[in-house]
């Protein structure tokens, strides 16, 4: 799960679903779709599913698969460390994602003053490369089913945290009342460490962060926090 707050903040929520196919692969099973996808809305309509085996956590989840079913993937690193590598490849590839929209508002437009979430569909080879299948504007909060439904109200709470009350704070910092925190910054290092200070104590990671142009559709004052 993605966070876009502002122009050019980038934050990852750091509990990551992990969906796992509901039946083991076998490349020969063509007509078993539940072998080949990992789509929970197709899994559930199965007499057999079991959440628990499809929707799981990459943390702490992915490091138990690879200690004690799948020690070869894990390439000599162990879990922990395969799967931190995962998570890192996974803030690289959306920092790089949205570094390469920076002024690009003909095909992306986030206002000032507004966030959004973005779902990003993510798969690991048995190399653990991790790929970018796709990005989603408006995410399925659903696809943690019941057991892990907590995980969504836990970034739902921390975005209010990022967003609004670390925005107040910043706000409260500033010379003047009136200084907007993407005014403030001048260099792509002050939008950082302002990123970090408001992702702190939180489940989010800033990934990303710089000083965008203010020329959006939008303008420097569309949209509202």
């Amino acid at each position: 799960m993605i966070f876009s707050f502002l122009l050019g903040q980038v934050y990852f929520f750091e509990q990551v679903l992990l969906l796992c196919a509901q039946r083991p692969y076998q490349g020969c099973a063509l007509s078993d779709r539940c072998a080949h996808l990992t789509n929970t809305a197709v899994a559930s309509e199965l007499d057999d599913f079991e959440e628990s085996k499809c929707v799981k956590l990459l943390d702490p989840d992915l490091e138990h698969e690879l200690d004690t079913r799948q020690p070869k993937l894990a390439r000599g690193l162990g879990g922990k460390a395969a799967a931190h590598k995962v998570l890192g490849d996974m803030h690289t590839i959306t920092a790089e994602l949205f570094r390469a929209y920076r002024g690009e508002f003909a095909a992306f437009q986030p206002l000032p003053n507004c966030f959004e979430h973005f779902g990003l569909d993510f798969m690991v080879d048995e190399s653990l490369r991790v790929w970018l299948l796709e990005v989603n504007p408006g995410p399925d909060f659903k696809q943690t089913g019941r057991r892990l439904e907590s995980v969504v109200a836990t970034m739902l709470d921390d975005s209010v945290t990022v967003a609004l009350d670390r925005h107040l704070a910043l706000q409260a910092q500033a010379s003047s009342p009136e200084t907007r925190p993407h005014e403030a910054v001048s260099s792509q290092a002050e939008a950082m460490a302002q990123a970090k200070y408001r992702a702190a104590g939180t489940g989010f990671k800033a990934v990303y962060s710089d000083v965008w142009p203010l020329n959006s559709p939008g303008g420097s004052g569309g949209g509202v926090l």
